[in-house]
């Protein structure tokens, strides 16, 4: 019997049904990842194969380049922040990922074009093998972020898990865009130029030398936000900086409404003093609850006792308070006072003890109902500065308050509540406008 004709033959090209392209592009890909990792491998290769330190540059051109903009924002903006470094080496690390991956898929086509002509090869594997050779050097990037977290004492969790999803999701989405791109710059090739020149743009619009809290406490949540979210780079690398202070960046909000709104229940409710009716609230970190003057103290103990007691009753050791009771008792401004008994202290004594032990401590969170407004000028100053030495170091404060001079001084974005619900949110000139005209009615 003869054998048919056709067995043993595979059709080269056929219909593609448009739904089903990504799991085909998938396919060859698998197909093809023999020559994906060989190509991966020739590109690093080609990239340090004359440098002295070889792979150590991509390490040391963001440790490098953080040094550089770290003292630029220190001189010229003034910026206190003492892990503005590890901010600045994650975005770039983050936007080199994205801006690489962009480039190279953009170019695979035009680069290649000659290959093409003589070998049937997946178009999409010269783009895949520069995002795949991106990703190893941003890895290898990340390494650089090791003695911060022993000069920092940064938080080593499970959440560091999800920083190769962050790095991932940027590789993937200029590899994406790019893709698309890339057979229009085999026609048109100014769109090369373009890409080009919006890399460099976007370098600077993108959260690298700033970060997305510097954005909101200039702008707020209005259309700037909706502007800046259309970045694909800003949700990325402020993930990736989540992830590695190991809590959401601090904003520092201010709580208005008129009495009885439900400001101070506001407090307790994220305190977890006692719970909500309907729904749920989630805090990070130690939460520390500043409300009213003398509030936890025993009138019989002394001002060091109540110290030890109330930073007991904050979740604190007896051996962290001892370490930090000298500067409790110095910033209280409480003197021979700090060893007597506090009822003998006036209203303001109470409130500025309570003030240093509440924030001595540095907690994660910080909520003061009312407080920050006692003692004389002075006084009010430096607790305005503690506060804002707190927010500088990645702690987030809440200010329950009447004080619009406080306000001025202090916050970046406010809340204007009225029976429990939220009335306005954003800056404060426009919360302020619309808190004007309801206490006008």
């Amino acid at each position: 019997m003869g054998r048919n004709q056709d067995d043993g033959l595979v059709q080269l090209w056929g219909k593609r049904s448009l739904y089903r392209l990504p799991f085909i592009a998938i396919s060859d890909l698998f197909r093809s990842r023999h020559l994906l990792i060989l190509l991966g491998k020739r590109d690093l290769n080609a990239r340090y194969r004359r440098a002295y330190l070889g792979y150590a540059w991509a390490v040391l051109e963001p440790l490098l380049l953080a040094v550089v903009y770290t003292f630029i924002f220190t001189i010229l903006v003034g910026s206190t922040d003492p892990l503005y470094p590890v901010k600045i080496i994650l975005g770039i690390i983050g936007w080199s990922m994205f801006a690489r991956s962009l480039t190279t898929s953009t170019k695979s086509l035009s680069n290649s074009i000659n290959l093409f002509q003589f070998a049937r090869v997946p178009k999409t594997v010269f783009a895949t093998s520069g995002a795949f050779t991106n990703a190893v050097l941003a890895l290898i990037s990340l390494t650089c972020l090791i003695p911060f977290y022993f000069i920092h004492d940064l938080p080593v969790t499970w959440n560091l898990l999800f920083l190769p999803f962050w790095l991932i999701l940027l590789s993937f989405t200029g590899w994406g865009i790019g893709l698309l791109l890339a057979p229009i710059s085999c026609k048109i090739p100014d769109v090369l130029n373009l890409i080009n020149f919006l890399i460099r743009a976007g370098f600077f619009l993108s959260p690298v030398m700033w970060t997305y809290d510097m954005f909101s406490t200039r702008f707020g949540n209005g259309w700037h936000a909706i502007v800046a979210h259309m970045n694909p780079t800003v949700v990325p690398i402020t993930g990736m900086r989540d992830v590695v202070l190991g809590e959401s960046s601090a904003i520092p909000l201010y709580v208005i409404g008129r009495n009885g709104c439900g400001k101070s229940t506001l407090l307790k409710l994220m305190a977890g003093v006692f719970p909500p009716n309907t729904g749920t609230i989630a805090t990070r970190g130690s939460v520390s609850l500043l409300a009213g003057v003398g509030v936890g103290f025993h009138k019989e103990l002394t001002g060091r006792e109540n110290a030890y007691l109330y930073g007991a009753l904050m979740g604190r050791k007896t051996q962290e308070i001892d370490v930090l009771i000298d500067e409790i008792q110095s910033f209280a401004e409480l003197e021979h006072h700090f060893d007597r008994p506090i009822r003998t202290y006036s209203s303001g004594m109470k409130s500025r003890l309570g003030i240093s032990v509440a924030t001595a401590f540095k907690p994660d969170l910080l909520l003061i109902d009312e407080v920050l407004g006692v003692g004389d000028v002075s006084f009010r100053k430096k607790s305005e500065q503690r506060v804002k030495d707190l927010i500088e170091q990645s702690g987030s404060v809440v200010i329950v308050s009447h004080s619009m001079g406080l306000l001025q001084a202090i916050c970046s974005r406010m809340i204007l509540i009225d029976a429990g619900r939220i009335i306005e949110i954003g800056l404060p000139t426009k919360v302020l406008k619309e808190y004007s005209k309801q206490m006008k009615v």
